[in-house]
């Protein structure tokens, strides 16, 4: 009596397994034609990475959120990827390899464009093993490396919005690319006082607004400037040209930037923005007193 009733559950049991290995032999036999479909749409394609993360592997769980801790780039170096060709492990994990492009200002057409380079880059991106088509894959890499770039625009630091946007416009006198920088920048909000009063309320104090050389008004001089060279990326990418940086040094000497005036990219803006705030100067002054004073600070990068 037992044994028979074991009997129907041991024929359930051996059904099961049936259809589990029918259901992973399928999936094994798929797994090629979806390999090639990713690949028509994907391989050659320009991509951008979410977060600008510099790490040469990363990884991302079925959501499209980044496993672990990576290293915050920039999105003139870290933001750009070429796919040279991907593949689908068994754990259910989609392996994209690519190389590194920077972005560049070009000054022909007042805008930037990518640069190959030779940094090598692997995403390891975890999949819902029920996927057996390209289109739920695909909606998932939006989340990761969306193919336009104004989706990530949001995500560059301030001084960098008017270029990224397109809304450089070019001078007819001069022919140079420029863009409007703004009335405030991260560093006037870093730098803007708060007053505390009664009632637990607070008060922001308006930085002074910043003086222009010339009619009375003498400008700063540095005292002592840091090192700055050019980045093993621009180099290998034989990159090279100028940068200029509107900056404010306030009365104690200390330099804001308040934008670029003319991008270079490669890195070499954002690093340019942090040597000057390291800079020393001896403020500005009008009538014989300090006073924050605007200047333009140039930086020339040239391959030796």
């Amino acid at each position: 009596m037992q044994s028979a009733q074991l009997a129907p559950r041991i024929h359930r049991a051996i059904i099961s397994l049936a259809v589990l290995l029918l259901f992973a032999v399928s999936a094994r036999a798929d797994r090629p034609q979806l390999e090639d479909d990713l690949r028509s749409e994907l391989r050659g394609k320009v991509v951008f990475l979410r977060g600008f993360y510099a790490d040469a592997k990363l990884r991302f769980d079925r959501d499209g959120n980044l496993i672990g801790s990576a290293t915050a780039g920039v999105w003139t170096v870290d933001s750009t990827i070429v796919i040279s060709d991907l593949s689908i492990e068994r754990q259910n994990l989609l392996i994209i390899k690519g190389k590194r492009a920077l972005n560049v200002f070009d000054n022909r057409k007042g805008k930037f464009v990518s640069v190959p380079s030779s940094k090598s880059v692997q995403l390891a991106i975890e999949l819902d093993p029920v996927w057996q088509d390209a289109a739920p894959i695909l909606a998932l890499l939006e989340k990761v490396i969306p193919s336009s770039f104004q989706q990530l625009s949001a995500s560059v630091p301030d001084y960098w919005q008017c270029w990224v946007s397109g809304h450089a416009t070019r001078d007819m006198q001069n022919g140079k690319w420029q863009c409007s920088l703004g009335s405030s920048s991260p560093d006037d909000a870093a730098n803007r006082k708060v007053d505390s009063h009664e009632g637990g309320g607070s008060a922001q104090v308006a930085t002074p607004q910043p003086y222009k050389i010339g009619a009375g008004v003498k400008p700063p001089k540095v005292l002592n400037r840091a090192e700055l060279s050019i980045t093993d990326e621009a180099r290998q990418a034989q990159i090279s040209g100028r940068i200029l940086l509107s900056v404010v040094v306030d009365e104690q000497g200390h330099a804001r930037v308040k934008g670029i005036a003319q991008p270079l990219g490669a890195g070499l803006d954002d690093q340019a923005i942090e040597n000057v705030r390291r800079w020393k100067f001896t403020p500005g002054t009008r009538d014989g007193k300090p006073v924050p004073v605007m200047v333009m600070i140039e930086f020339n990068f040239h391959l030796e």
